[in-house]
């Protein structure tokens, strides 16, 4: 932990991060510790973040691209797939 340098970390890196540390702090029983009222805020702070973090990945052409990537893929190996067969052909010349 001490190694991380948390201003470098990039916003899904860093939700990772404290998203652990929270799980990390939750095992070692808080309530013990005197610290559960503050766990409780930083854990709505991080889900604060998420659903932040969520908004901004949300796109309107992601779906669209998607099936761009389908056509793109479907069309590569049905090309590949094309001249595979031809190596099978029973004519010699073809093949």
């Amino acid at each position: 932990m001490n190694t991380i340098e948390l201003k470098l970390l990039r916003n899904a890196e860093y939700l990772q991060y404290v998203k652990d540390f929270s799980g990390i702090i939750a095992l070692n029983n808080p309530e013990t510790l005197q610290i559960d009222a503050k766990l409780s805020a930083f854990n709505a702070r991080i889900a604060e973040l998420e659903t932040l973090y969520k908004k901004a990945l949300a796109n309107d052409k992601t779906q669209e691209l998607l099936l761009l990537d389908e056509r793109r893929d479907n069309a590569i190996n049905g090309i590949n797939y094309f001249a595979l067969s031809q190596s099978y052909h029973y004519d010699n010349e073809k093949r």
